[in-house]
């Protein structure tokens, strides 16, 4: 029973703990922002119905870059950064699919 519940934990860890994404946290930041962002950048001939994460890159403990696509022209990719206990934007670039020019 003891090496059941062992290799539950661990399982559970890995699953959690080593996905290699952004921390949930950002994620969570990271995808309102974006909603907000890409409804209001579609015009009337593309309509956003939300933000789907593309790519992502860690540049360093505290900075992530993140790449949203809001519909089949609307691509950003943006850069966060941890200030203190929450993240916030410090950079956009419209019309970039990936995370690529941030390293």
């Amino acid at each position: 029973m003891r090496k059941f519940l062992l290799i539950i934990g661990v399982c559970a860890f890995l699953l959690t703990g080593c996905s290699g994404g952004p921390p949930r946290s950002l994620r969570k930041t990271a995808d309102e922002a974006m909603k907000i962002f890409f409804v209001e950048q579609a015009n009337e001939y593309e309509f956003s119905t939300g933000a789907e994460m593309i790519d992502n890159y860690q540049l360093s403990e505290t900075e992530w870059c993140l790449a949203y696509e809001g519909g089949e022209t609307l691509h950003t990719a943006t850069i966060w950064e941890k200030d203190s206990d929450e993240w916030r934007r410090v950079e956009l670039r419209n019309f970039t699919e990936d995370c690529n020019w941030s390293h």
